[in-house]
């Protein structure tokens, strides 16, 4: 059993889920990082995310990561990291 709700099968795949304990999404992550969360503990204040279970951990960090590097590669000019 894949521990999904049919929700969340339904969802489209655009929004691929981080936490499925909090139902966070990479679209949450971006839109935590527009209001300004830049670091581990405001994404989890924003968003709830591995507040659960923990296992999402290491993809929430890469999301995070991946999120601001955008976000400054946008407003900079600069090269975006690798995940």
């Amino acid at each position: 059993m894949s521990g999904k709700t049919s929700q969340q099968k339904d969802r489209p795949t655009t929004e691929q889920t981080v936490c499925y304990c909090c139902d966070v999404t990479v679209d949450g992550i971006r839109e935590a990082v527009r209001k300004g969360a830049r670091d581990f503990d405001a994404m989890q204040e924003h968003t709830g995310a591995c507040m659960g279970c923990g296992t999402c951990l290491g993809d929430l960090e890469r999301a995070l990561r991946r999120t601001v590097s955008e976000e400054n590669a946008g407003r900079n000019g600069q090269q975006v990291l690798p995940l």
